[in-house]
């Protein structure tokens, strides 16, 4: 369980969101999601939420790729867990990420 606690929820956060966000802001737009917002509320969202959309999914991938790239594995009392062990925690985060 320490496993999970202390790396799973990272990833499946990380990944979730960087997700929504390109997907969001994008591909489908932040022109035409700004039209929606606007069509919604009777007002157009402010610059400074357009300028954070259009930016804000780089600087989430960049956070995404230091966060794989400094990685360490974890150790328990300084020892090391058993290669097979990360395996079922990547497994665990693809089985809740695809869900």
């Amino acid at each position: 369980m320490m496993l999970v606690s202390n790396q799973g929820v990272d990833y499946i956060i990380y990944i979730t969101g960087t997700l929504e966000l390109f997907s969001v802001c994008w591909v489908y737009g932040v022109q035409r999601f700004s039209l929606d917002i606007e069509f919604m509320l009777g007002k157009g969202p402010i610059y400074y939420l357009k300028f954070c959309w259009k930016f804000v999914p780089f600087f989430m991938c960049v956070v995404l790729v230091y966060t794989f790239v400094t990685y360490e594995r974890l150790s328990i009392d300084g020892v090391p867990l058993p290669f097979r062990e990360f395996g079922r925690f990547f497994q665990y985060i693809m089985v809740k990420f695809l869900k």
